[in-house]
């Protein structure tokens, strides 16, 4: 059955084209009457032309001035989705009923689209992308000529989100709209502007030629976050409550999406802002474990005191030498650093203390070495675990008297050299089997710190993630990266870090490479061995802290199972249980 329907400023309504003719007027007479006074009595006679075919068509009586499509008519066929304006009035000649394969058509255009919409939530990452893509589904679902989601700040001012086409977008919807949206926090839908009470004056709505408009609010629990706004300029367009109530489900869906993305903004903000205003430039830490070692860094700062930093490598202990020596008395000094792993042992010694020319085979020129090079400053002695019996002693003797003897040299000289250490072994068990010289340990360990292991700092490993996020982007701006997935901050924080701060560098800079959108994505696979096995975890940790104990006693085992306030039959268990593990 062919229908019109009957598009008013707030609704609208089908009307059945039953018999043969149908008239339209201001007269009671008519088979629809039209409230506007100034419309002709007898307006416009619809009539069947044929039967079977249902074609229809319309002549404008006597005295009605009568626009179909847009333009003035006397006699047209009509064909379905025609737009009749009579006078202020406006109806769409349409079909009512469909057959059985049209309305399936018609399902799946609907379908279609909110499927392929699911399929992206579950795929897509990015989420302002994803906003993009809802806004495209519903142009196409409710055949609409714009679909923006447009966003308030808390003057009220607003931007556009997210656009279903992405050129001007400012200039393709009506602002008063969506100020009346905003203002009233109510959905609205205009089936017809050009007689719209409210809009049809709207210097917006007559500079678009906007036909029909459908605008719903965004609305979290405290605020409008904006609105969600569909237009066309469709001669024949009318949105309804159908669309209305399309358009009411995916502003919920909208505001959802919104506030988790301002949540991960809000939180990477926080994060970049720990990171630039750290009060210690070039440590990155807040968690309890890093600010301990940080209170004893800074205590020993301004002293003379030789210091040993104990930690895991890629820890940072370098950062944290670095760090003590920028605020000590010598900071105007030099500060030499000297891996002794990575060095020959029988090179260390020259490389150290230097040596004359001539004292061994290729010594063709005198050499000053690294105390040397550091006086005034200071010497920072990495994995000295590593360092030999016989440089040890050269060490220890250095410390001791502030004079230093090279290689081949009958002569002391003096050099003023504060020393840091750092090591990733025990070198209080060293001491004990007689691979490190125990008066050197002592010596060296007149202030010690313990470094703790990224896996113990929890949420430094945001902080530090940002930070070097931050840098790799400003050598690489091509990589237009904004923050982190949630995905892939869940990853970091879950994932044990045996590699420490060196390997989270290593592994954010591949994540920034391998990024083809403005969020980090990671995932806990991409890493390996990425959660022990609880048993597994609770004996690293048994095993750590029997050591620690044994440390703090001074290889007293009954001392290190009191102070761990256990039974020392228990304690010796537990150190056979580690032995028989190695």
């Amino acid at each position: 059955m062919k229908t019109l329907r009957y598009i008013t400023s707030r609704d609208s309504r089908t009307l059945a084209l039953s018999g043969r003719v149908f008239l339209i007027g201001s007269s009671s007479e008519c088979d629809f009457v039209l409230s506007d006074k100034n419309i002709a009595a007898c307006a416009v006679r619809i009539e069947i032309e044929n039967v079977e075919t249902e074609s229809f068509a319309l002549t404008a009586l006597p005295f009605a001035s009568v626009i179909l499509n847009g333009k003035k008519t006397k006699k047209a066929r009509l064909r379905p989705g025609d737009r009749i304006e009579i006078g202020s009035e406006v109806f769409i000649f349409d079909h009512h009923d469909r057959s059985p394969d049209q309305s399936a058509n018609d399902l799946d255009t609907l379908l279609t689209p909110t499927i392929n919409f699911a399929n992206a939530i579950a795929s897509e990452n990015d989420i302002r992308r994803l906003l993009v893509s809802m806004l495209r589904m519903l142009q196409e679902v409710l055949r609409a000529t714009d679909a923006f989601i447009i966003v308030c700040d808390a003057a009220g001012a607003y931007t556009v989100f997210a656009s279903s086409n992405s050129d001007n977008v400012e200039s393709r919807f009506s602002d008063s709209i969506v100020q009346h949206v905003v203002k009233t926090r109510q959905p609205i839908v205009v089936p017809n502007l050009l007689v719209d009470s409210l809009f049809s004056a709207a210097q917006s709505v007559a500079e678009l030629k906007l036909k029909t408009v459908v605008c719903c609010p965004i609305l979290s629990t405290d605020r409008t976050l904006g609105v969600m706004y569909c237009g066309s300029k469709a001669p024949t367009a009318s949105f309804d409550r159908h669309e209305l109530h399309i358009l009411t489900f995916y502003a919920s869906l909208a505001s959802l999406l919104i506030c988790h993305l301002e949540r991960i903004e809000r939180q990477q903000s926080a994060i970049r802002s720990l990171t630039k205003g750290s009060q210690r430039p070039g440590i990155i830490g807040e968690s309890k474990a890093m600010l301990d070692a940080l209170y004893m860094a800074d205590r020993i700062c301004d002293s003379e005191l030789v210091v040993l930093i104990e930690g895991e490598t890629g820890a940072g202990k370098d950062v944290l030498a670095g760090y003590i020596h920028a605020k000590s008395k010598r900071a105007a000094g030099p500060m030499v650093v000297v891996n002794c792993s990575a060095l020959r042992q029988e090179l260390l010694e020259s490389e150290l203390f230097g040596h004359k020319k001539g004292s061994f085979t290729g010594a063709h020129s005198d050499h000053d070495g690294l105390f040397r090079a550091a006086d005034g400053g200071t010497l920072f002695l990495d994995e000295i675990g590593e360092m030999s019996i016989e440089v040890q002693a050269k060490l220890l003797r250095a410390i001791e008297t502030g004079r230093i003897r090279p290689v081949g040299s009958a002569e002391e000289m003096s050099v003023s050299v504060r020393i840091i250490c750092a090591t990733n072994r025990s070198l209080s068990e060293m001491s004990k089997n007689g691979t490190f010289r125990q008066d050197l340990y002592f010596r060296l360990n007149q202030f010690g710190i313990r470094l703790p292991p990224l896996r113990e700092r929890g949420n430094d490993i945001l902080l530090l993630a940002s930070f070097f996020l931050e840098k790799l982007k400003a050598r690489h701006p091509e990589k237009q990266v904004v923050g982190f997935h949630p995905d892939a901050m869940r990853a970091l924080m879950l994932y044990e870090w045996p590699g420490n701060v060196r390997e989270l560098a290593a592994a954010i800079e591949k994540a920034l490479f391998m990024s083809d959108g403005p969020y980090i994505k990671l995932t806990l696979n991409e890493f390996a061995e990425p959660v022990p096995d609880f048993e597994s975890a609770t004996l690293r940790f048994q095993n750590g802290l029997i050591h620690r104990a044994l440390e703090f006693a001074g290889g007293n085992k009954d001392e290190a199972a009191r102070l761990l306030n256990i039974h020392r039959t228990t304690f010796y268990r537990y150190l056979a249980t580690e032995k028989g593990q190695q």
